[in-house]
């Protein structure tokens, strides 16, 4: 019985880490549809990645954990397909999040809430870091500190519009009236995606 619960417990802690992978990828700047920033070959290697840590999630917790349904987990996992599949028939015009979202909320929707409590806490781990770093390179871009970064055009090429990219972690967005720490805000927003 020990030998089973320390199983389930040490595969708890890899859907943990698929979980954080898959969040921290998902709302990666770089990673966003139609992006100047990254690579193409970047961008690949973290869809290659996105799609590992999906099958690893679908895996674990389906086949070996064998999660215990309600109906309301059960309609709350459904729900973001759903909505995925409104909106691309009904809606199709509307860019949105690709079909590995929906399905990573599903999954995640289907853990216990011990999973889901450890998942957000590192993931607050990791915003905390990230939103750090930031401030570290708006400081330094604005007093000009010399820490090195390229500037690139914003999405669609609109004019007096750039991204300020450090390294492909901490961008700025510049226009011509401000300029702002970019990413940190839509990671918070994108996060209430997952919490089911």
């Amino acid at each position: 019985m020990a030998k089973i619960n320390r199983r389930h417990v040490y595969i708890e802690k890899i859907i943990i880490y698929c979980f954080l992978c898959s969040m921290v990828i998902s709302v990666w700047a770089v990673r966003t549809p139609k992006s100047t920033l990254g690579s193409d070959s970047l961008r690949t290697v973290l869809s290659i990645i996105s799609y590992f840590m999906i099958i690893m999630e679908l895996g674990l917790s389906l086949f070996i954990l064998k999660p215990i349904f309600n109906i309301w987990a059960l309609l709350l996992a459904i729900w973001p397909v759903l909505y995925w599949i409104y909106i691309h028939i009904w809606a199709y015009e509307i860019e949105s999040f690709a079909i590995t979202s929906p399905i990573i909320v599903c999954v995640f929707a289907m853990q216990s809430n011990d999973v889901k409590k450890e998942v957000f806490s590192l993931f607050r781990k990791v915003m905390v870091i990230i939103s750090f770093i930031a401030i570290i390179c708006y400081v330094s871009y604005m007093l000009n500190l010399g820490l090195s970064y390229s500037v690139v055009p914003y999405y669609d090429g609109r004019m007096y519009q750039n991204y300020v990219n450090f390294y492909d972690i901490s961008f700025l967005y510049i226009n011509s009236t401000s300029t702002r720490v970019c990413g940190i805000v839509d990671c918070q927003v994108k996060l209430t995606h997952f919490y089911v």
